[in-house]
């Protein structure tokens, strides 16, 4: 069974929060800033899918370090992703296919 991890809140560590969403799939800074900007405005996301039950503990306890409330539930995807909010501002779906805004 793979599990996602949802997060609630705005970190009370926002270095701390950077640092470990930069572990998780390597992404930018600019990436992990973006994610970190997106908690601002909408306060639970999904942000790590398809994690096996020991990846989603770990990295649950390390979110809830930086003042976040976690939430590991069971996940519909089997590959691994961090969800980027970066990705949903750069395409619209307009008349059922992909364009680039």
């Amino acid at each position: 069974m793979k599990y996602a991890i949802e997060v609630t809140g705005y970190p009370k560590h926002e270095v701390k929060f950077l640092r470990t969403i930069r572990k998780l799939g390597r992404p930018t800074l600019s990436q992990a800033y973006d994610i970190l900007r997106y908690l601002r405005v909408q306060n639970k996301i999904k942000l790590v899918t398809g994690l096996s039950d020991e990846q989603a503990n770990d990295i649950s306890s390390e979110l809830e370090s930086t003042g976040l409330k976690v939430n590991v539930t069971a996940a519909n995807g089997e590959t691994p992703m961090l969800c980027i909010p970066s990705i949903k501002k750069a395409y619209k779906w307009s008349f059922g296919l992909l364009r680039q805004s």
